[in-house]
């Protein structure tokens, strides 16, 4: 089963997945990922292929904080 959530940051908005996984190793049960992302510009919604990775986590909320975590510092690099 897999759980999305819409999200934005800044001028930024995209979908988090979440679904349970078989990660190799012990990295955590479920998988969240960015999908969708976009930014506004000119009033525009642009497709915008940021290449983030995926983020493991024990539980789902753990999974989702970790990508939020990998979001929020990858749009703070945009702004420099």
């Amino acid at each position: 089963m897999t759980t999305s959530y819409s999200r934005r940051q800044g001028d930024y908005r995209y979908d988090v997945e979440i679904h349970e996984a078989a990660p190799p190793g012990k990295v955590g049960r479920y998988y969240a990922r960015v999908v969708n992302m976009t930014r506004l510009e000119s009033g525009q919604h642009v497709s915008v292929d940021a290449a983030l990775h995926g983020e493991y986590g024990a539980t789902p909320d753990e999974a989702f904080s970790r990508i939020e975590a990998v979001v929020e510092a990858w749009v703070k690099g945009q702004a420099s």
